[in-house]
């Protein structure tokens, strides 16, 4: 009777997978409460698989795991839906164990849907050869954020079933010294390495492209810039893809770049605008531009994004001419980019936005919000400088009034948030009965809360 109840409980659906994602510890304290949890928790207990070097037990742990997934008559091997590779520190243990024990792997499990491929060590070509061969249809998901200044991948990077690049991009032209016109001096980069091996594969969906800040790269080390401009295929000019006449590439789904320490994708208006010639942009669903908001880039997908649901974006707390092709400003003539921009995305449910100056962060808002009045479903706004005042309870009410629609919100404004999840009925509730059943919490210390 117990062993049915337990079936019952642990029966395969998204909610359990959800759950298991997110408390992987407290599957493992069921298991442990016999052996027919055990048992019969399986299933979801080898569905994602992950071998790495990551701990204490890591290695010891993934090595047994490896064990039995190459025999094929365990019955683990029926359940793995996923599995991930990485990261790794132990080169010896990667190329003696891991990379021998992955192709009978590949050839035991008969159910894969993913492999993740988040270590810096490249698996080969045979590997990805024999990966295709016996899972087609499986997508290849790449993490190669932590390269430790080794080249592109480029078999891995070129594969026909990458699906997922989350991808660091060496380069160090940012180093170098702007302009007054606020235009980048050139430097030596990888994008020409990143769009060719993209455009060969024809199969990437989902691309997060971030910058390196690794001090080898420095132009005034001179060691460290003679090594990087060696590679093959390492070109100098700006920072993005140089689009040539001729040049496809693959639809993306998602779009994602980071800004990490004034090191970042270049955008040109020019540029853009090759982009946008270059690719189909009708199945973009999602774009997160981090704290950035490019008036070349809005300019030019205005009416190019019919699908996008999705966008983050931002405005820096000061205008530089380093930061010129990633910001708003001026916004006399930046709100009307991004309203038109707003305009086109008939599709759009979700905002997440950012600023540390209180001034364009409303602008912006009211901007965003007169757009998408009806349409928004989700947002996130966060404004956090130290000069402005809180806000009312009736500033967050206003907020929810401007978007009717909206079924969750977080708002972080200075030291103050506001969570509120209204879904079912409690999407007729009046603006005022939302922010009252809204989660409140200050990050302030306690004690600085009561003084208040």
């Amino acid at each position: 009777m117990f062993t049915i109840l337990l079936c019952r409980v642990l029966e395969p659906n998204d909610n359990h997978f959800q759950l298991h994602q997110e408390d992987r510890s407290a599957l493992k304290t069921l298991r442990l409460v016999s052996r027919a949890c055990q048992r019969e928790s399986e299933f979801l207990f080898f569905r994602s698989i992950a071998l790495h070097d990551k701990g204490g037990l890591a290695k010891t742990i993934s090595s047994d795991v490896m064990k039995r997934l190459q025999n094929d008559k365990d019955v683990i091997i029926e359940h793995v839906r996923h599995l991930r590779v990485g990261p790794i520190a132990d080169e010896e243990w990667f190329y003696l164990l891991v990379i021998p024990s992955l192709v009978d792997i590949l050839k035991s499990v008969k159910n894969l849907h993913s492999l993740i491929w988040e270590a810096h060590l490249s698996p080969g070509p045979n590997v990805l050869a024999f990966f295709q061969e016996t899972h087609p249809d499986a997508q290849l998901q790449v993490i190669c954020r932590h390269r430790r200044l080794i080249p592109m991948d480029r078999d891995l990077l070129s594969s026909s079933q990458l699906h997922t690049l989350n991808v660091t991009v060496y380069g160090n032209s940012n180093f170098t010294v702007y302009s007054n016109s606020g235009d980048a001096a050139s430097g030596h980069h990888e994008f020409g390495i990143l769009k060719d091996c993209l455009i060969r594969g024809n199969s990437i969906k989902v691309l997060h492209i971030a910058m390196d800040s690794t001090p080898q790269l420095d132009p005034f080390s001179s060691r460290g810039l003679c090594r990087f401009k060696s590679w093959n295929g390492v070109v100098h000019g700006l920072n993005n893809f140089d689009w040539q006449k001729g040049d496809r590439f693959p639809a993306l789904e998602e779009l994602k770049f980071d800004y990490i320490n004034d090191r970042h994708f270049h955008f040109s208006l020019g540029n853009c605008f090759m982009w946008v010639r270059c690719m189909d942009w009708s199945k973009l669903q999602r774009l997160e531009l981090d704290r950035g908001a490019p008036r070349p880039l809005f300019l030019a997908l205005t009416r190019r994004v019919p699908s996008l649901k999705y966008l983050k974006c931002g405005i820096w707390i000061d205008a530089i001419p380093a930061r010129s092709n990633w910001d708003l400003r001026p916004l006399d003539t930046g709100l009307l980019i991004l309203s038109n921009f707003l305009d086109s995305v008939p599709e759009l449910h979700g905002l997440e936005f950012k600023t540390f100056d209180y001034g364009p962060f409303m602008e912006a808002l009211s901007t965003m919000l007169a757009c998408q009045k009806y349409k928004l479903r989700r947002l996130d706004i966060t404004c956090t400088t130290l000069s402005m005042e809180a806000w009312t309870p009736q500033q967050f009410t206003d907020v929810i009034a401007m978007a009717p629609a909206l079924e969750y919100l977080k708002a972080y404004i200075k030291h103050d948030i506001l969570e509120g999840v209204w879904e079912g009925e409690k999407r007729a509730l009046n603006p005022q009965q939302k922010y009252e059943c809204a989660v409140k919490r200050s990050t302030l210390p306690s004690e600085s809360v009561r003084k208040e």
